[in-house]
């Protein structure tokens, strides 16, 4: 079963600078019902090992907006 994807929709992404392309693909996936998403056995089991350790060690991490920024740093 193939995707068969609007041609004139992937000129216009594809026309777009790198940064616009992956600011519209965030906005895609944000569109997205998470919930409705296919995890797969394997992932599943991989997200419920991290979240087990996340709450074993809930000390252990960074929260999110000192992992983004320093992400973002990275690009400047």
């Amino acid at each position: 079963m193939g995707l068969v994807v609007n041609s004139r929709l992937l000129e216009q992404v594809t026309a777009l600078s790198q940064e616009e392309q992956v600011e519209f693909i965030g906005a895609v996936w944000e569109s997205l019902d998470h919930a409705r998403l296919p995890v797969s056995a394997s992932d599943r089991e991989m997200l419920d090992e991290a979240l087990a350790d996340l709450e074993a060690h809930p000390d252990d991490g960074l929260p999110a907006a000192v992992s983004i920024a320093r992400l973002r740093s990275l690009r400047a």
